[in-house]
């Protein structure tokens, strides 16, 4: 956060001195390439900027999740993901599964940490028949701290 915070101080501070610079009605003799440099670095910032902020949009959306082998070979795989904080569900892991053969089983999906600890786990009962997709949620507890997952994992409840 301070890294953005900085980066946003500077292009606040970068487009005063523009704005400053372009309204001394020529009272200052101003050099076209110190104008043109400022107006780089400028530009340079704020894609920067942009560019990271979108990076980190991009990251909290987008989440690792893995089947074990045991389920991937029931015919289960998922094709897309992502995870939500709902203040009324707590941290829900949304993923897209396709099934190629029937499926009835309970799924267990574990959070690890960056050890591979556990650090929250939550349960779902699924019916999926032959060549059958869709969305399903995992609730994760709302104490379960998302920056701490590195990956998610699926699997049969035992």
């Amino acid at each position: 956060m301070p890294k953005k915070r900085n980066t946003l101080l500077l292009v606040i501070l970068l487009l005063f001195a523009a704005g400053v610079l372009s309204g001394c009605d020529g009272n200052v003799n101003l050099n076209d390439e110190i104008v043109t440099k400022v107006g780089t670095e400028l530009g340079e910032t704020v894609t920067d900027f942009v560019a990271g902020w979108g990076e980190g949009i991009k990251k909290d959306l987008n989440v690792h999740v893995e089947l074990t082998k045991e389920l991937a070979d029931c015919g289960l795989s998922i094709t897309t993901s992502k995870v939500e904080e709902r203040k009324k569900d707590g941290k829900v892991l949304t993923v897209y599964l396709i099934a190629e053969k029937s499926l009835h089983a309970e799924l267990l999906a574990k959070a690890l940490d960056e050890n591979d600890a556990e650090i929250g786990r939550a349960g779902l009962n699924v019916q999926l028949g032959q060549d059958d997709a869709r969305y399903v949620s995992f609730y994760f507890p709302a104490e379960m701290e998302l920056s701490l997952v590195r990956k998610y994992v699926i699997g049969l409840k035992k």
